[in-house]
């Protein structure tokens, strides 16, 4: 996600660097702001279609089970199943975007983690996927991340899910 912005506008300035010296200024700012705009359109694109996915998710005794509606560019998996020894952890993360929670689950192998978060109008049926969560984290005694000076640990920065 950082690398795009980073591409884009390195290509953009190639481009300026190999126009004619004649070209006009307002000829200059179109090409810039329509880069800047392409770049900020696929960004959003990127976070809404492919970042961001749908999945239908089944918790029991046994584990976990995703199923992603569509694979996109980071999610090539449609189904990911694991037991509950394969959870390193499990966290309850405040989103001050929205105002609401959602949970954080790290997993040992592969190595990612995944962010869980109602869909709008499925409150309820996320209610009780967080409740069962809970009580799988108490039985199994999987741990919350520890916490640094109020921040969260984190393994790795770039490992976000």
């Amino acid at each position: 996600m950082i690398g795009f912005p980073i591409v884009c506008a390195a290509i953009m300035f190639v481009v300026l660097s190999c126009l004619p010296q004649t070209l006009s200024e307002w000829e200059m700012l179109s090409i810039v702001c329509f880069t800047l705009g392409t770049m900020v359109g696929f960004s959003i694109w990127m976070i809404n279609t492919q970042l961001i996915v749908k999945c239908a998710i089944k918790i029991n005794e046994r584990g976990l089970n995703l199923k992603v509606d569509k694979p996109t560019l980071f999610y090539h998996q449609k189904d990911f199943s694991t037991n509950w020894e394969n959870v390193s952890h499990i966290t309850e993360k405040f989103d001050g975007r929205n105002g609401s929670y959602y949970y954080q689950i790290a997993f040992k192998n592969p190595s990612f983690k995944a962010n869980f978060n109602a869909m709008n109008r499925c409150e309820d049926e996320a209610e009780r996927f967080y409740t069962e969560l809970r009580s799988f984290q108490e039985i199994y005694h999987l741990q919350k991340m520890p916490t640094i000076l109020n921040r969260e640990y984190t393994e790795s920065t770039w490992a976000n899910a």
